[in-house]
């Protein structure tokens, strides 16, 4: 689109500068049925989007363009010479932001608990069954513990007494049982809490396969507009 064109210019000021490239011609819409194909000058002067010259104001005077006092008019149509800028009232923006803060933010399940008075884990219409294979000689699978030292263990009942306080967990009499244990990766130890792992891999034998892609960000922006429901997630680890 643009090619190489030296053009020096004198100001109002008398200040010079410089023009290093020109474009090929551009079809400039000023009004409906109203547009004029010229070619255009590139310059680094700042605040300026098109400096419109007499040569173009000429073209414009043929097709009938009338100057008026504050604008350009042409037939029914008027164009101003600045756009007049639009300022809207920040009051009603910071008393809606602090509503959805004070009402649906939340730092802890604990703070969500007191907003929240019917949590999704609450909800029967969000109970899965396990799907498990058909034809399959299903069997509970119990795994053996290896023990946990006497720290992790008063650490695993704190965390087992809060979450089941906040109801996100509730007793079973289960047959099938899975290997728990405490890890401490990097991501932990920035966090500085270790993490408490339930190994669950002796279910996949029993289960059929439900993999499905997650979204990615396109989709989850294509998304936004309709969503009713927004929740925070740690993206960095990938786990609860």
């Amino acid at each position: 689109m643009w090619k190489s064109h030296r053009q020096i210019f004198q100001a109002a000021s008398n200040e010079y500068f410089t023009i290093e490239i020109s474009s090929k011609p551009v079809t400039i819409k000023f009004f409906p049925n109203c547009s004029i194909s010229h070619e255009l000058l590139g310059s680094s002067i700042p605040g300026k989007d098109i400096v419109i010259g007499f040569d173009i104001i000429q073209q414009l005077w043929a097709k009938k363009v009338i100057p008026k006092h504050n604008c350009l008019q042409y037939k029914s149509n008027f164009l101003p010479y600045i756009q007049s800028t639009t300022y809207f009232s920040m009051s009603s923006l910071h008393s809606l932001t602090e509503l959805l803060i004070r009402n649906c933010c939340a730092e802890s399940h604990t703070d969500f608990l007191t907003k929240c008075t019917n949590p999704l884990w609450k909800n029967p219409e969000f109970f899965v069954s396990l799907p498990f294979k058909l034809n399959e000689d299903v069997n509970p699978a119990k795994s053996s513990h290896t023990g946990m030292s006497p720290e992790h263990l008063q650490l695993a009942t704190t965390e087992l007494v809060q979450l089941q306080a906040e109801g996100i967990i509730e007793p079973t009499n289960s047959q099938w049982a899975c290997q728990a244990f405490y890890v401490n990766k990097r991501a932990e130890q920035v966090q500085g809490k270790m993490r408490l792992v339930i190994d669950y891999k002796p279910l996949n034998h029993f289960l059929a396969d439900d993999k499905f892609p997650l979204p990615n960000r396109k989709a989850l922006v294509a998304n936004l507009s309709t969503a009713k429901i927004f929740s925070k997630f740690d993206l960095k680890t990938g786990f609860w």
